[in-house]
C-alpha cells in the first residue's frame, strides 16, 4: 500500500500516515537517511509500509488530510495497474518530472486540486519500500502544461438557434402548448399524464440493435428481448433538441398508445421513457409495400375493400377511443405508411402529432385544436386555412387512403406542394380518372364512393370514421356476400 505524508506548509504541525497501525512512523532523521541530503520537507512524499494514523489539529482539517491521502493512495495504485508496470516507481529516477516529451509514458498526473484538497504542490515526490529495496521519484508540475484547452465545435444551425432564443416568440416555439384553457378543460385524467416504464429501456442493448428506418421526429431500431422476438425502440433523430416541445409530443404518442391497448388496430406499446418507446416490430412491410408491391402480385379490388375497413377501423378507435360518440384523440397525420402490416392486419401507429381533444364545459361540446405546420399534400382544407381542426380530419386524410388504393398515385402526383393545397383548399381532391369511374367492378365503385365520402369539403358535414367504416363493411357483405365479422 501507498502512503501519502503531506508537509507542504507544515499545517501547524499536522503529521498524516495513512494506515492501520502504528508502528510505521519515520522521523525526519530516518527520512533524511532515506532520501539523501536532497530530501526538502517541502515536498509531498508517499510511503509504503505497514501505516499508522498521527494527528495534532483541528478535526476539519483532518478529516481533509484522511481523504486526500486515501484518494491520492488510490489514484496512484490505479495508474500503476493502468500502465501494466510501465509507471513503476523502480523505473523512474529520483529527477523523474512531467514534460511534453515524457508525459504519455508517464500517464500524467492529476490535479489534486480537482480532489477537494485546497493547496496544489508544484511538485510531488514519492518513495516505495518493500521490505527489501526503496525507490524515490520526483514530478514536477510545468504551469503551461496544466492549462489544457478544449475546443467545442459547434453547428452554425446551433449557433443560430442560440441567437434565436433571445426572441420571445422563437421561445415560445419550443415550449409545449397549454392544454387546457378558459372553458376547454380535459375529458379524462390520462389526456395529462403519463405512464413511463424508464427500466424497461434502459435494459436495451443498443450495441446489439440495428438501424432499419426513421421518420421526420425518430430513429427506428430494431432490438432483440432475452427470449430473441424482435421489437422496435424509437429514439429522438439527433439533430431534434430536448425540449419541452417535443417531450410533450412522445409523451401522447406514447399515452394513445397505452390507451388503445384494446383495439387490435393498433400497434401495441411495450415502454415508454422520456422521448424513446419501445413497440411491435414488423418484418411484413406497411400499406406502401402492398399499393406499390415490388414482386408485382396482383391485388384484387376486394382485398382493397377489406384493407379499407382495416384502416377505417383504425381510425375509427382512435378518434372514439372511449366513446363511441364523442371523439377523443386526433391521429392529425395519417397517411399510407402509418399502417404497419403484422399478422393479417394493418395496424395503425405514430401518435407523436396526435392531438387530446378536450372538452367546452360551458356550451357542452368538443373542443377543436390549432396546429402550427400542416406541410405536404395528404391533408384537409382546413388544416391547410390553419382553421380551427376536429377528428375530421383523420377522416378526410383516410379518403386519400383509398383514392391510393384505388390509383397507385400519390395525391397531385404531378403537383407541387403548395398548387397541391391551393386545389385542396377551394374544394377540389385529387381527381379519379373517367376509367375508374366507368369501371363496372363493384369493389372499385365502393372505393370510390368511400373516398368521397370522406372528401366531404366542410367537417361539419363530413361523416365519421365509423360511419365510412359501416359503409364498406355493408358494401363488401351485400357484393360479396362475405360475412365482415370474420374479417381480422
Amino acid at each position: 500500500m501507498f502512503t501519502l505524508k503531506s508537509r507542504g506548509k507544515q499545517r501547524n504541525g499536522a503529521v498524516l500516515h495513512s494506515g492501520l497501525s502504528s508502528n510505521a512512523d519515520i522521523g525526519k532523521d530516518d527520512e533524511s537517511k532515506l532520501h539523501g541530503a536532497n530530501y526538502s520537507p517541502t515536498k509531498t512524499y508517499i510511503q509504503h509500509h505497514p501505516p499508522a494514523i498521527s494527528f495534532s489539529n483541528s478535526r476539519s482539517k483532518r478529516n481533509i488530510l484522511v481523504i486526500f491521502s486515501f484518494v491520492s493512495s488510490f489514484l496512484i495504485i490505479q495508474q500503476y495497474l493502468l500502465s501494466g508496470g510501465k509507471n513503476d516507481v523502480r523505473n523512474l529516477s529520483s529527477t523523474s518530472s512531467i514534460t511534453s516529451k515524457n508525459k504519455k509514458g508517464d500517464r500524467g498526473i492529476f490535479d489534486l486540486k480537482l480532489l477537494g484538497y485546497p493547496s496544489k504542490p508544484k511538485q510531488l515526490s514519492y518513495y516505495y519500500d518493500n521490505g527489501s529495496f526503496v525507490y524515490t521519484g520526483t514530478i514536477s508540475y510545468s504551469q503551461n502544461e496544466l492549462k489544457v484547452k478544449r475546443k467545442i465545435k459547434m453547428p452554425k444551425t446551433a449557433i443560430q438557434m442560440q441567437k434565436t432564443l433571445r426572441n420571445d416568440d422563437a421561445y415560445e416555439d419550443r415550449r409545449r402548448d397549454p392544454f387546457e384553457e378558459g372553458d376547454c378543460v380535459k375529458q379524462h385524467d390520462w389526456q395529462t399524464t403519463s405512464f413511463p416504464n424508464c427500466n424497461k429501456l434502459h435494459e436495451v442493448e443498443m450495441v446489439k440493435s440495428k438501424l432499419i428506418a426513421n421518420g421526420y421526429w425518430r430513429d427506428v431500431w430494431r432490438i432483440k428481448d432475452y427470449d430473441k422476438s424482435h421489437y422496435v425502440l424509437k429514439t429522438i433523430r439527433w439533430q431534434h433538441d430536448y425540449t419541452s416541445r417535443n417531450i410533450e409530443r412522445h409523451r401522447r404518442d406514447a399515452v394513445a398508445m397505452e390507451r388503445l391497448t384494446s383495439s387490435k388496430y393498433v400497434l401495441d406499446i411495450y415502454g415508454y421513457c422520456g422521448q424513446s418507446s419501445i413497440v411491435m416490430y414488423s418484418s411484413q412491410g406497411d400499406l406502401d409495400d402492398l399499393i406499390w408491391n415490388s414482386k408485382g402480385t396482383e391485388v384484387t379490388t376486394e382485398t382493397l375493400v377489406k384493407v379499407a375497413i382495416q384502416v377505417a377501423r383504425g381510425i375509427g378507435d382512435v378518434n372514439y377511443v372511449v366513446n363511441l360518440n364523442v371523439p377523443a384523440i386526433s391521429h392529425a397525420d395519417i397517411s399510407t405508411g402509418q399502417f404497419i402490416y403484422i399478422d393479417g392486419i394493418y395496424r395503425i401507429n405514430d401518435f407523436n402529432r396526435c392531438r387530446f381533444i378536450r372538452w367546452d364545459r360551458k356550451h357542452d361540446h368538443a373542443c377543436g385544436y390549432y396546429v402550427g405546420n400542416n406541410p405536404k399534400k395528404f391533408r384537409s382544407p382546413e388544416e391547410y386555412y390553419y382553421k380551427e381542426q376536429s377528428e375530421k380530419v383523420d377522416v378526410y386524410s383516410m379518403g386519400n387512403i383509398f383514392y391510393v388504393l384505388l390509383t397507385k398515385k400519390w395525391p397531385f402526383d404531378d403537383m407541387k406542394d403548395k398548387a397541391a393545397q391551393h386545389e385542396v383548399k377551394h374544394g377540389r381532391p385529387p381527381p379519379i380518372s373517367t376509367s375508374l369511374r366507368n369501371s363496372t367492378d363493384p369493389y372499385t365503385q365502393v372505393l370510390i364512393k368511400a373516398a368521397e365520402m370522406s372528401w366531404v369539403y366542410d367537417p361539419e358535414e363530413r361523416p365519421s370514421a365509423r360511419e365510412v367504416e359501416s359503409f364498406l363493411s355493408r358494401s363488401l357483405q351485400s357484393t360479396s356476400k362475405t360475412n365482415v365479422k370474420s374479417l381480422t
